[in-house]
């Protein structure tokens, strides 16, 4: 994506204060990505990583809520105004030694579908 599109648009990461969302959003800034929307389950620790990339010179929003609650994707939705998406990185997801099955299913799949189906996002064309 070229350069000036970067400043006009916005690159969401769910998940971001795991160890690969964190490294995708710090990577997603330091690319030139300067409007972030980041995404996690601790407000705390999406703060902190906020404050670290608002260090950067990044815009840095902070959305905490579970991924895979039905009404996060409207959450998103309005947590973006007016800003169109540029990028998404779903990186929110739990393995086996996390949780039982079903709560796997719900988190890895059952939440990317809704965020996929979640269609024109201020068309964005996810």
């Amino acid at each position: 994506m070229a350069e000036s599109n970067l400043t006009e648009r916005i690159a969401v990461v769910t998940g971001a204060t795991g160890g690969m969302g964190t490294a995708t959003a710090t990577e997603l800034s330091g690319a030139g990505w300067k409007d972030l929307l980041i995404c996690d389950l601790d407000a705390g620790k999406l703060e902190t990583l906020a404050s670290s990339l608002r260090s950067t010179g990044a815009k840095v929003a902070i959305l905490a809520g579970d991924v895979s609650d039905p009404v996060f994707p409207d959450r998103m939705v309005g947590a973006l105004g007016e800003k169109q998406i540029g990028a998404v990185v779903h990186m929110a997801g739990i393995s086996p030694r996390m949780a039982e099955a079903e709560r796997i299913l719900e988190v890895n799949l059952g939440a990317t579908i809704r965020l996929v189906d979640g269609g024109e996002i201020n068309g964005a064309g996810l």
